[in-house]
């Protein structure tokens, strides 16, 4: 089968005790998805937002390839070829980091859903009006807040990065660090259950936002504005099209920023989908907040820098 003719490269150590679970959970999450795709609608006749997940299949499968073949460690597979053991004197950036699988599942498992285990990953179905509050940190969260979900880390780990971030549904304090190791180039937070809104009557979605010093991205970066991707899903596909805006946001400040719906950007692995089906307001399934090394179709972000990123969310309202 093509897509467990993964070459393997040169292994730094072996931990059995891990490495069986890594390659049973990986096993089942692509069993579920193929499950998922078996049991609806033809291929042929499957639209962006059906529940066929068929990237996520792809996706799957090659992970399920490499844990088949590679041992584990117990923070992961450690990818070390003997030509990147070489580059011991160059710099993060430049070197090749450890692909930490089990890091890999942990953060996947939370959106993707998996038939078999009858997990109801879906919120109560939700008409949002403008002035709505639908979310804030669990400290602070007032009667009015229809809040039912939190958010979680979506970092380029799920692509064979080395980036790593948390996130404090508490204080709703979003922080991590960025690299562009393993050519990644990305920290993510995304809603987790799915959400089930009907936008219809509504603009757009607002942030109110609190950045601070140690959202600056780098020692030597100034004080100056960054750009963060703002996302809104219409279907719960884990790999499927998202619909993205990338908008500044002031440092030192506590700010507003808006993602109206009707500019948003059809995009699939950053590239964009000139022939996307309409945005549907009426079938919102989640939302994501992205700092990225890569904005749309080979365009760099140009106030990426790799080091710290914090971001707080302070409340998300509909508009």
């Amino acid at each position: 089968m093509r897509l467990f003719q993964v070459p393997v490269p040169h292994i730094v150590r072996r931990n059995r005790r891990t490495e069986t679970p890594v390659r049973v959970l990986s096993l089942l999450l692509l069993l579920g998805m193929s499950f998922r795709c078996s049991t609806s609608r033809a291929a042929a006749f499957v639209p962006h937002h059906a529940p066929c997940n068929r990237h996520a299949v792809s996706t799957l499968a090659a992970i399920v390839g490499i844990a088949m073949r590679l041992p584990t460690s117990s923070n992961g597979l450690v990818l070390y070829s003997s030509k990147d053991n070489q580059k011991s004197t160059s710099s993060q950036s430049e070197r090749r980091q450890p692909w930490e699988v089990l890091r890999f599942l942990q953060q996947s498992s939370k959106f993707v859903n998996l038939p078999f285990l009858n997990n109801n990953n879906k919120n109560p179905f939700l008409r949002v009006q403008p002035g709505d509050v639908l979310w804030q940190p669990a400290a602070s969260r007032t009667s009015s807040s229809t809040s039912s979900f939190t958010f979680a880390p979506l970092d380029d780990v799920v692509m064979g990065g080395a980036s790593s971030s948390t996130f404090d549904r508490a204080t709703g304090i979003w922080s991590g660090t960025v690299t562009d190791a393993n050519n990644g180039g990305f920290v993510g937070i995304r809603n987790t259950p799915a959400v089930n809104w009907d936008m219809t009557d509504c603009q757009g979605l607002e942030y109110k936002l609190k950045t601070t010093a140690s959202t600056l991205t780098s020692a030597s970066a100034t004080s100056s504005d960054k750009r963060f991707k703002f996302v809104v899903r219409d279907s719960t596909d884990f790999n499927g099209v998202t619909w993205s805006t990338s908008l500044v946001v002031p440092p030192n400040t506590i700010s507003s920023v808006r993602v109206p719906l009707k500019t948003l950007i059809p995009a699939l692995f950053a590239k964009t989908v000139p022939n996307s089906p309409p945005f549907r307001k009426d079938t919102v399934a989640g939302v994501q907040i992205a700092f990225s090394k890569f904005e749309f179709d080979g365009a760099l972000n140009p106030t990426f820098a790799v080091g710290p990123v914090q971001l707080q969310i302070i409340e998300l309202t509909a508009y």
